[in-house]
């Protein structure tokens, strides 16, 4: 049976719809069978999932009053949920629901027929205490809030408890706070810390642990009419809902997860149930070596190189991967052998199903699992070199800095710990980013630098006369590369970034071309011909930009 939500606060402008529409698409990426149900007048939810709400035919309205079936009303969106739309019908409805019987329980009635057909359904409630707010709560099971880091927001909060305790006597028995989201955070504003710290003494475990920062292109996203994840999926915005989506699926199944877990960890004879607990608590270096000293066994932040080769010295049987390993994601990344993991194909993603897909792709996996481990959440062993430094100088601020192999945090003396994890995950995070594009950077340049010695007979990085760079751009919206001959650069776009890799490929050797052949003249294109996917590429991107012209909103 799935798990109503009820995405509400009496306060408006608090990221209430954006949140119900990026949980509803970061859901349905996990994959999760989910419904999102926009019962606010104002139809934003509807518009946010590629819906024109001045023109459905049925809509939520409809079927509050039994005047359409619910087969009539659903729609599917283009990012894989389903969606009850709604529109300002909703406030005339709200009217005839008064003098109607059991008026609170007219959308519970609605969803029961198709209830067990979803894992999740979200309701976009209204911004107030209104007889719909009162439908959707009588409906779900739990409650999830959204609100900024104010106190007056604070405050309301407060208020909006006591609505929901009173409505647990008279309504809805079972209804509880599945959890509270800090929407448009900035861990810059003392403010907001200061009133985050308030939040997880207060409320503790209810608070998420994922915090949703204030971010461009999540809210450029609904007037695309996009979820954040189908706008841009590398946005701070979109990691953020992710990472909360991933909460959500932890709270909700936990224990059954955790007996799936264990039922694969004793089926490839890593550890046995008694031996949970000392692995759940693992969270430093002495720890992680014992079981790797004892057990045989892994617990890494990605696969290295050494941990794959037989013949290194310290193979293991079996590892637990928190994170892909960028190298071995990449094409170019697979040693002239092509032996990645061929023989250590034992290993259990808690990373999830995409990451090891990833893997598989290359040839580097055939019979890994994946599963979400429930209490590896905060254990990531990159959090096991992390320092934590409590300052009597630092009033508010939290800040973050590489130390040679592991990560300083330093923070206010009086910080909760609950908040110190927090920010130590959001912190790394980005410490994490900043390093993977330098990475991201060299792995450009040893391909671009096989492509050259490949498909031009020449080494440009050690030839040309000044040096050669590449890297990704975001800037790059009406050209797919760049090149400037004299400085030796050269840029792409980053929206290549998810494309097959021979698209990509041709775009390198297009530019390294211009390196030395700076027009498209007979000889250009004499070099250009010995990549062999040059048409295909080229279709391939006039395909592209041809969807992306017919989608872009008028």
């Amino acid at each position: 049976m799935s798990r109503i939500i009820a995405i509400a606060n009496q306060k408006g402008g608090v990221g209430k719809t954006t949140s119900a529409v990026n949980l509803a698409a970061a859901l349905a990426a996990a994959p999760k069978k989910v419904l999102l149900v926009d019962l606010d007048p104002q139809g934003n939810a509807t518009m946010a999932a590629g819906f024109d709400k001045r023109e459905l035919e049925h809509a939520i309205t409809e079927l509050l009053l039994g005047e359409s079936d619910i087969s009539q009303v659903l729609r599917r969106s283009e990012e894989g949920f389903d969606l009850i739309p709604g529109n300002i019908d909703l406030t005339a409805a709200e009217i005839q629901l008064m003098d109607m019987p059991a008026r609170e329980s007219r959308l519970k009635q609605a969803l029961d027929p198709i209830r067990n057909n979803y894992d999740f359904i979200i309701i976009d409630c209204p911004p107030s205490l209104s007889l719909l707010t009162l439908n959707a709560l009588a409906a779900a099971d739990g409650i999830i809030v959204p609100m900024q880091c104010e106190y007056f927001a604070l405050e309301g909060l407060s208020s909006l408890i006591n609505t929901i305790n009173a409505l647990k006597q008279k309504l809805n028995p079972a209804l509880e706070i599945d959890g509270i989201i800090r929407t448009m955070y900035d861990v810059r504003n003392n403010l907001a810390n200061a009133v985050s710290n308030e939040l997880t003494q207060h409320f503790g475990d209810t608070v998420f642990r994922t915090l949703v920062p204030r971010n461009v292109r999540l809210a450029e996203a609904p007037s695309h009419g996009m979820s954040i994840l189908r706008y841009d999926r590398s946005s701070r915005g979109a990691l953020a809902y992710m990472g909360l989506a991933g909460e959500m699926i932890r709270r909700n199944n936990k224990t059954k997860n955790k007996e799936s877990v264990w039922k694969v960890i004793q089926r490839h004879g890593i550890l046995n149930p008694d031996e949970e607990k000392e692995l759940d608590v693992v969270c430093n270096a002495d720890e992680v070596q014992k079981f790797q000293d004892t057990l045989h066994i892994i617990i890494n932040n990605g696969l290295h190189p050494h941990v794959w080769y037989p013949n290194s010295g310290d193979v293991f049987a079996h590892n637990i991967v928190f994170r892909a390993y960028s190298p071995a994601l990449m094409n170019k990344g697979i040693p002239a052998d092509g032996k990645w993991g061929k023989s250590l194909d034992s290993n259990f993603y808690v990373a999830g199903v995409s990451a090891m897909k990833k893997f598989i792709a290359n040839g580097c996996d055939s019979n890994s699992i994946a599963g979400d481990a429930v209490e590896f959440v905060y254990q990531r062993t990159d959090l096991t070199k992390v320092e934590v430094k409590r300052s009597k100088r630092a009033k508010r601020n939290v800040t973050a800095y590489r130390d040679n192999d592991k990560t300083v945090v330093t923070v206010p003396t009086r910080m909760a710990k609950r908040d110190i994890d927090a920010y130590v995950t959001e912190l790394v995070n980005r410490l994490d980013d900043r390093d993977e594009r330098s990475s991201s950077q060299k792995s450009l340049e040893q391909r671009a630098r096989a492509l050259s010695l490949t498909y031009l007979g020449q080494d440009l990085f050690k030839t040309h006369k000044v040096p050669v760079t590449i890297r990704w751009v975001t800037n790059q919206n009406a050209r797919w590369g760049s090149c400037t001959p004299d400085e030796g650069t050269i840029r792409l776009s980053h929206r290549m970034q998810r494309m097959p890799s021979y698209v990509t490929d041709s775009v390198i050797v297009h530019e390294l071309i211009h390196l030395l052949v700076t027009n498209h003249s007979p000889a250009f294109y004499e070099l250009m011909n010995k990549f062999p996917q040059h048409e295909k590429a080229k279709a391939y991107l006039d395909g592209y930009s041809h969807a992306q012209q017919y989608l872009k909103p008028e």
